[in-house]
């Protein structure tokens, strides 16, 4: 191979050689030429000539080549590595680079965006001409405030050259009295007017107050004690009505009875007449005189004796008849007819009389009862009738009744709202403090205006304390604006507020604890990361320590495995000890035969006589035959020594495995807790660090910006002194007030003083409006009461009269039936009383004297009686009488209620606006009205020469108000200006500053990232290319068997760039190790080690940067090798298989032409077959599977 360089491109030669057999057994040669060109652009390759020819066999005795064809072989090899790019790339892959990249690019981006910046020139503008708008008004602030302090001093000398301002206060003050007296009386003519419209509805009561309060407060109990006393006394009526009715009865049946006794008397005297005629005429006709008393009547005895003489002669005319009806029989019988009738007359009468009385006496009965029957129904058609038109009446009243109710809740609701109002309004309470306030108003007024007289001497001096307070409190504003503005960042960085005297040495203090705690802090974190360091590396090498020894315990393993596969023991002392019984038996075995040398000599003599193996009996050829020889003189020699030489190694596996393997392990896992710790305590710190950087780097801002803040806070102390010590001055000789801050405070108080009168007397107006609202409420909610209650006790009747309607229509229902039955009986007794009539008037005369002892012994019971009934019946009137009356009132009482209550309460309001008036006389009677008349004459007098003195002064005021007018137009103009089109400028310029140095505080953190990220990159290739340089050590220790080289390894020298600017870049190099002696391989080694090299830097890479990919491939790697070091790579080539083929993804791959390579890498039965690729007679390739023997 041969390699060249022209400037801008790379050209590469190579030969390849190709040694065969031919179908016939022939060597064949075959020779290809290429060449492979790498420009910056693209790389072409192209094919120069080929070669085939019979292989020239001298050259394979050759076992030299001449230094030019090494030093390309060489050079080809170390070129065709391309260790700067491949091992670029290999780092370029991790996701750690891709992330620096990512990094870098977006530094640059944000770098490269300019727009930020530009806006914030254009705020910085805005902000710029904002600030002269600010100074503009600040200018003209000044100039309002010198003007306005001008007018002020020009008032103040209106005020001093006026001599009439202690008589004006003196005449305001009567003036103010005058009202508060024309006040107070309007307010007692309204009183005595509300009480004279009162006195005109309300009935005076002589109860006193408090018995009329105690009867309003307990006025519903008293009213339903009534309603039970008229409860009670209307039973009690019901009751006395029951008795006059029956004593009335009882009066009207003796009447009748006396009546009839009466009538019965007369037909008695009649009757006596008649029979005194009868007895006279009988006597006169028969001769038989009666005896008469001295008035002629006839008494009882002369009728008896009349009646016996009668009846004597009665009886001597019938026996007279009976004698001559003897002897004439007609006549006779005539007679006795005459007779007979005469004595039947006479029984018939009586008997007459007697049925007549009885009929007589059941006929009246029956006629009494049927006119009272009629009395009683006519009585009750009246009360129905009387009842109906009532019933309809109060069925009427329903209407009005529940509208009657509608009412009284409307004034009710209204009464109670504005009672509710009247407390809320508490207008007593108002009126009294705002009568307290204008007291003290009038007091403080008062001593201010003496004050004023008294700071007129102190003019000038009080002048410049005002100006000095008027700059100190402008200074003040600017302080507080600053501070404001700086307050929330100085509270976020110190946690306390600032202020204006101790902002910049408590910045300057947090200044310095946080130097010496970054200080600090950086020291821990450089500790920190020391430890990590140190930690790290420990953990490595203890890792690739305890790597190191798992792999030499796995190659001793595998030794003794391989060592003990003939034996069936596990161990080596076991084996050894069956070893020498199996070497015993055999040397038992060989003495049969003359001893083992002759054995082994039978065996070689056998081999050489027929070229096969006595054991296997397989064929030889000259050079199997040869290595029979040897296989079988080492066989002699090692046989004994095989298994002896296991027993060390076997030791040294145990050591590795029980002792020294569980020590490193612990160590690392030790080591490896240590490291997290350690990292952690790093990151920690490091994270420290940065806040306490950020937070000093705001401190230095916060610094910065406290300048600004300086001046105005040096000028305001400065005022402050001055302040102080104008105001000493004035505390010297009084006050430290201004004249301007005394007349502001009287004229303060004068608004305050007018504002209280006038709400005072608004107070009082509305007082005496809402109770007058609450006085007609209250009057009609009574009338509206008395009405509802009026109805009410109307409605009440509705039902007692319906039942009594129901009652009497019943009891007329009744009467009817029984007039019919007394009709009926009437007609069916009016027949035997006419029958009867004639008998009765015939037998009347027999009973006239005892009727007539009867009747007059009847009639003087009767009438006793009826005197009797008569005085109960006048007693029982008066007692119903009385109760009508007492119910009567009791009713009104109860009706009258609302009206009652009304009028109480009249009384107590009456009572109480008398009580008012008195007051309020007592109150005006208190107040100097003389003096006030002639303060208030006096000032009328005088006010009209002060007025146009002030009006004078006034107009040269007005001259300043213009000019105040004129500035503060354009004061107003430049903060509307300021206001509309520079709206937050300075917050938007903040912010606007803060996005630009955050930006630029990201970029800086960006760049530190990327520093930070390369260095760990870079420490990351150190450690990778440390292990790298680990691994080639042992591979190399492993494999190389020659003395000249202790071991390879790769050296790594940067080549420019940078991580601000580009990647970093590397020269790397394979250099080998001589007595700690580095040497640069190129140049310096024979083929075979280059290819060793490379073969084994292969392979390290593939343990460091490829554990995901198992597959590695070797294309001839005996090229240029010795014998011992291609068994010493197939060695390793068994190991490497024997520790990797547990892993799923492990795959080796060898392609070679030595036929002994393959045949050790048989011998180590680490592979089952291999595949062999030929040419066939017609030239074409085949590919078989084939075995290991």
């Amino acid at each position: 191979m041969v390699f060249q360089k022209d400037g801008k491109r790379e050209e590469v030669k190579a030969q390849v050689k190709l040694r065969f057999f031919a179908a016939n057994r022939t060597r064949m040669l075959a020779v290809r030429n290429l060449a492979v060109t790498v420009t910056k652009a693209k790389m072409t390759m192209k094919t120069l000539e080929g070669i085939l020819a019979t292989s020239d066999g001298a050259k394979d005795n050759n076992k030299k080549m001449s230094s030019f064809v090494i030093k390309k072989i060489v050079t080809g090899h170390l070129r065709k590595l391309r260790f700067s790019k491949k091992f670029d790339d290999i780092f370029e892959a991790t996701r750690y680079t891709k992330a620096l990249d990512n990094i870098k690019s977006l530094r640059k981006e944000r770098v490269a965006d300019l727009k930020d910046k530009e806006r914030l020139h254009s705020l910085g503008l805005e902000k710029a001409h904002a600030d002269r708008l600010k100074s503009k008004i600040d200018e003209l602030t000044n100039q309002v405030a010198e003007k306005t302090q001008e007018s002020e001093e020009q008032r103040l000398a209106w005020t001093s050259s006026c001599g009439y301002t202690k008589f004006y206060d003196s005449a305001t003050r009567f003036q103010q009295i005058f009202l508060k007296v024309e006040h107070l009386e309007e307010r007692r003519s309204q009183v005595i007017l509300n009480m004279e419209e009162l006195k005109k509805t309300v009935t005076l009561v002589d109860d006193p107050t408090d018995v009329l309060k105690s009867k309003v407060d307990n006025y519903d109990a008293h009213c339903a004690n009534q309603r039970t006393k008229r409860a009670t006394k209307a039973t009690e009526l019901l009751q006395e009505e029951d008795s006059l009715a029956e004593a009335r009865q009882d009066h009207q049946e003796a009447v009748n009875m006396c009546g009839e006794m009466r009538g019965q008397a007369k037909n008695h005297e009649q009757n006596i007449i008649q029979r005194d005629t009868e007895i006279n005429n009988i006597g006169t006709k028969y001769g038989i005189r009666p005896n008469t008393s001295a008035n002629g009547s006839l008494d009882r005895d002369s009728v008896v004796e009349f009646n016996a003489r009668l009846g004597e002669m009665a009886r001597a005319q019938a026996l007279e008849l009976e004698r001559l009806q003897v002897y004439i029989p007609r006549s006779v019988s005539c007679d006795i007819l005459t007779a007979q009738p005469c004595r039947m007359n006479t029984r018939l009468k009586v008997t007459n009389t007697k049925a007549e009385n009885r009929a007589a006496n059941r006929r009246n009965a029956l006629k009494h009862e049927k006119e009272t029957l009629k009395t009683q129904m006519q009585r009750n058609r009246s009360q129905i009738s009387t009842a109906e038109t009532s019933l309809d009446t109060l069925r009427l009243l329903e209407t009005e009744l529940k509208l009657a109710a509608s009412a009284v809740l409307d004034a009710y609701d209204r009464l109670s709202a504005a009672k509710a109002a009247a407390q809320e309004s508490s207008f007593e309470s108002q009126i009294a403090e705002r009568t307290n306030a204008l007291g003290i108003k009038t007091d403080e007024r008062e001593r201010l205006q003496q004050k004023l007289a008294d700071l007129q001497s102190q003019a000038e001096t009080r002048a410049k304390l005002g100006l000095k307070r008027a700059d100190f409190s402008r200074k003040q504003a600017e302080i507080d604006t600053i501070i404001g503005i700086h307050n929330e960042r100085f509270k976020a960085i110190l946690g306390t507020d600032a202020e204006a005297d101790t902002m910049e040495r408590d910045v300057d203090q947090a200044l310095i604890i946080k130097d010496k705690e970054i200080a600090r802090l950086e020291a821990d974190a450089s500790a920190a990361s020391r430890e990590m360091h140190s930690v790290e590396s420990a953990l490595t090498s203890y890792r690739e320590q305890i790597r190191k020894k798992e792999a030499e315990l796995k190659a001793l393993e595998q030794r003794i495995k391989s060592g003990l596969a003939d034996s069936e023991h596990s161990t080596v002392g076991p084996a050894i000890k069956a070893a020498q019984a199996e070497l015993d038996n055999w040397l038992e075995e060989i003495g049969q035969h003359e001893g083992a040398g002759h054995f082994y000599s039978k065996i070689l003599k056998d081999g050489k006589t027929h070229k096969k193996c006595v054991i296997c009996n397989r064929k030889m050829d000259e050079d199997q035959l040869i290595e029979f020889e040897k296989t079988v003189g080492g066989h002699i020699q090692k046989r004994d020594t095989k298994l002896q030489a296991l027993l060390p190694v076997e030791e040294t596996r145990d050591k590795l495995r029980d002792e020294e393997l569980p020590t490193m392990q612990i160590r690392a896992e030790e080591l490896d807790s240590k490291t997290a710790k350690a990292t952690a305590e790093a990151q920690e710190t490091e994270t420290a660090v940065k806040a306490v950087k950020s937070f000093r780097k705001n401190c230095s801002l916060s610094k910065a910006k406290q300048v600004s803040s300086h001046e105005p806070s040096r000028r305001f102390k400065s005022l402050q002194r001055e302040i102080q010590q104008h105001e000493r001055d004035l505390a010297a000789t009084g006050s430290t007030q201004t004249a301007e801050e005394v007349q502001a405070e009287i004229d303060q108080c004068g608004a305050h003083i007018k504002t209280l009168d006038r709400e005072r007397t608004s107070l009082m107006a509305e007082r005496d409006r809402q109770y007058q609202t609450l006085r007609t409420l209250e009057n009609e909610y009574s009338s509206r009461q008395l009405e509802e209650s009026e109805l009410k006790n109307r409605m009440k009747d509705q039902d007692s009269i319906t039942k009594e309607i129901e009652t009497l229509t019943k009891d007329n229902l009744e009467a009817s039936a029984r007039l019919k039955a007394i009709d009926g009986k009437l007609a069916g007794a009016q027949q035997p009383l006419q029958r009867l009539e004639q008998e009765q008037k015939r037998f009347q005369s027999e009973h006239n004297s005892t009727i007539s002892l009867v009747l007059d012994r009847a009639l003087r019971q009767c009438e006793t009686r009826v005197s009797e009934a008569a005085i109960s019946i006048a007693e029982l009137e008066q007692s119903v009488q009385e109760l009508r009356e007492e119910l009567a009132e009791i009713d009104r009482e109860i009706h009258e209620a609302g009206a009652t209550l009304a009028k109480f309460r009249d009384n107590l309001s009456l009572r109480k606006m008398k009580q008012d008036i008195e007051n309020i006389q007592t109150e005006i009677a208190q107040h100097d009205l003389e003096q006030a008349g002639a303060a208030k004459a006096q000032f009328d007098e005088r006010y009209q020469i002060e007025k146009d003195k002030e009006n004078k002064l006034r107009s040269k005021q007005a001259r300043l108000a213009g000019e105040l007018g004129i500035l503060k137009s354009q004061l107003k103009s430049s903060k509307q200006e300021l206001a509309s089109q520079f709206q937050g400028i300075n917050e938007k310029y903040t912010k606007q500053l803060v996005q630009v140095k955050m930006a630029d505080m990201a970029n800086n953190d960006l760049e530190k990232y990327a520093k930070a990220l390369d260095n760990a990159i870079m420490k990351y290739h150190a450690l990778k290319m440390e292990e790298v340089n680990d691994t080639m050590r042992h591979l190399w220790n492993k494999t190389y068997q020659g003395t000249d080289i202790d071991g390879i390894k790769i050296v790594s020298d940067p080549d420019g760039g940078g991580a601000g600017t580009k990647k970093a870049s590397y020269n790397y190099r394979v250099v080998m190790m001589k007595d700690q002696v580095e040497m640069d391989m190129r140049g310096r080694c024979s083929a075979g080690q280059k290819m060793l090299a490379s073969i084994i830097i292969r392979l390290a890479l593939s343990d460091s940067f490829g554990q995901n990919c198992g597959i590695l491939a070797l294309d001839e790697p005996t090229n240029a090798l010795d014998t011992e070091n291609i068994d010493a790579l197939a060695s390793s080539l068994v190991d490497i298989i024997n520790e990797r083929r547990h892993l799923s993804n492990f795959q080796l791959i060898i392609i070679t032409h030595d036929e002994s390579f393959l045949r050790k890498l048989g011998q180590a039965e680490v592979m089952e077959y291999y595949w062999r690729v030929s040419r066939d007679s017609r030239q074409k390739s085949v590919i078989e599977r084939q075995r290991f023997n």
